[in-house]
């Protein structure tokens, strides 16, 4: 490995991408985005990448607007296991050890986002209120941000500058993955929308979400669908979230 290439991978790697087969015949990606990246001692010369979980919260209820309750049953999945509970299972995505790889660099990120910025709170004592880490509690239901002109949706050299081809059902589905969490829910539930036949995942996934089973195991061959509308969990959880109950928003 030479100087540049360890450099690369040490200072500018966004994600790797997984390829397997599932069922046989059938390719499948999957995406894991990056933590962190150090040299090992060697002969011979290799660098560990540490890998960002993905996750699925697909039991969450109405809250109270903080991150801590929207995530309470959050499940991280790993290439060969997942973490539910505090609790290892084996399983996650079902990687191969010999899977191949395809390094994606920080300038490849495939995400067009939006964010609902948190505030904190205090409680009847006066005091701010704590999270699960012990830092302020985050409290993000009641507000929301969409960014609108993403370069991947947005073309600033075009004449006139404007949407791109194509961006219409893209950004109708981020508008309401956004939306969503303005009323405290979380992000990739891993369930299909609510319509029948079952042919679209909840905009609240991401587009590389697998769905999952009731069992919590990750089901193959049905990332890359998601649509523009909701489950009915989130419909349900947006239905009976009461914003006024979020203590940092001040409404009583």
């Amino acid at each position: 490995m030479d100087t540049a290439t360890r450099t690369a991978l040490r200072t500018n790697v966004q994600s790797l991408e997984f390829a397997r087969e599932e069922p046989p015949g059938t390719a499948r990606t999957v995406r894991f985005n990056v933590y962190s990246a150090r040299r090992l001692a060697g002969p011979p010369d290799r660098i560990q990448l540490r890998l960002y979980a993905n996750d699925v919260t697909p039991e969450f209820e109405p809250n109270d607007g903080s991150i801590d309750a929207a995530y309470k049953s959050q499940i991280s999945y790993y290439p060969q296991g997942r973490v539910e509970g505090g609790a290892w299972h084996a399983g996650g995505y079902r990687i191969p050890s010999a899977a191949k790889v395809k390094v994606h660099s920080a300038e490849g990120s495939p995400y067009v986002s939006g964010t609902s910025p948190g505030l904190n709170a205090k409680g009847s004592d006066g005091k701010v209120i704590n999270g699960s880490n012990g830092k302020p509690a985050d409290y993000f239901a009641g507000r929301t941000i969409v960014f609108t002109q993403h370069r991947k949706l947005y073309d600033p050299n075009a004449t006139p500058p404007g949407p791109r081809a194509g961006s219409g059902d893209k950004l109708l589905s981020i508008i309401i993955h956004e939306l969503a969490h303005a009323f405290g829910t979380p992000h990739k539930c891993g369930n299909f929308d609510f319509l029948v036949p079952r042919t679209k995942t909840c905009c609240m996934n991401y587009y590389n979400t697998w769905v999952t089973a009731p069992d919590h195991a990750l089901i193959a061959g049905f990332d890359n669908i998601m649509g523009f509308e909701l489950c009915g969990r989130h419909i349900g959880s947006i239905r009976r979230t009461h914003l006024e109950d979020n203590p940092a928003l001040g409404w009583k």
